[in-house]
């Protein structure tokens, strides 16, 4: 009996013991949780310089310039302020992000960014920090401007091959007759000055409308508004034609006749709707001399290779 009261009395006073111990480490860690409040308070109050590293952003319009390389994301700077503003900024806690803006870089249509406009953009973006520079290794880009041309097309006579009987009895059409090529200066330089149509067709010996492909492997950065093009011409057989046509007179003089033979070749279709006004021909002189010179002014568009007779008209004394 004597034995359990004092097993009682032991356990009542290791209790006692535990709860005093308990509450003295509580209230230490409490001290020591204000102290290191009360410091970090202190120290995050005081002046520091640091590197930071910032995310950044170039605010350049990608349809108009091309990167020479990768483009940084983040920037390195030296900077200078009190540590909570540090830390925000590093931690991202104040969500930071330098937009570098065109105004701080065009240069004879070449956009550079250097040490010094990530300087001038992060001054004036970060208030509450003192830059002092842009580490140089941080960032190193130019921005090239992307140039526009209207490429000429046309076909090449040496790939039309007609029917041993027919010919090409109209003009050779071509549509569009300009194709819009973006890319940089460099890569512009290696097209042709008119890039020719090449027609896959052999003996052709009926009109042709045929679509004809660019080739545009050669130009794999070049940016091509499209990659073919309409082509059409007839083809049908040339018989020649022969009439007497009237000369507008400019000379101001009379002339000795008011009209030439022309000879012409054209399609055998257009025999029935082809009038001799349907040419314009025009006689001019040179004062002081006795003759006047004619040219053709006009013909239709499906004429072949026009000839005219009696290149000259004497004048009237």
């Amino acid at each position: 009996m004597q034995t359990s009261r004092w097993e009682i009395f032991k356990g009542q006073i290791r209790r006692s013991v535990i709860q005093k111990s308990t509450t003295e480490w509580s209230v230490v860690g409490v001290c020591l949780l204000l102290a290191a409040s009360v410091w970090l308070i202190a120290a995050l109050s005081k002046t520091y310089s640091y590197n930071i590293s910032l995310p950044v952003r170039f605010d350049v319009d990608k349809e108009a310039f091309v990167s020479s390389g990768p483009i940084p994301k983040r920037v390195k700077l030296k900077v200078t302020g009190i540590g909570w503003s540090l830390v925000k900024h590093q931690l991202g806690v104040s969500k930071s992000q330098l937009v570098i803006k065109p105004e701080f870089m065009y240069r004879d249509g070449t956009a550079i960014v250097t040490s010094k406009h990530i300087y001038e953009s992060a001054s004036q973006q970060l208030p509450d920090l003192l830059v002092a520079y842009a580490l140089a290794d941080s960032v190193s880009v130019q921005f090239y401007p992307i140039l526009k041309i209207n490429l000429p097309l046309a076909v090449s006579t040496n790939s039309i091959q007609v029917a041993e009987d027919k010919a090409v009895t109209s003009l050779v059409l071509v549509h569009p007759t300009k194709i819009e090529v973006r890319g940089l200066a460099e890569d512009l330089k290696a097209l042709p000055a008119v890039y020719s149509l090449e027609l896959a067709g052999k003996n052709y010996d009926t009109d042709v409308e045929e679509v004809v492909g660019l080739d545009i492997k050669p130009y794999p950065k070049l940016k091509f508004a499209q990659a073919e093009a309409l082509v059409s011409f007839k083809v049908g057989k040339l018989v020649g034609w022969q009439r007497s046509i009237k000369v507008e007179n400019q000379t101001g003089l009379a002339l000795a006749r008011d009209s030439v033979t022309v000879f012409c070749q054209m399609d055998e279709r257009l025999i029935s709707v082809i009038r001799s006004d349907s040419f314009r021909v025009v006689a001019s002189g040179v004062k002081g001399q006795p003759w006047a010179t004619i040219r053709l002014k006009h013909q239709p568009s499906n004429v072949i290779n026009p000839i005219i007779i009696n290149p000259s008209i004497a004048l009237m004394p």
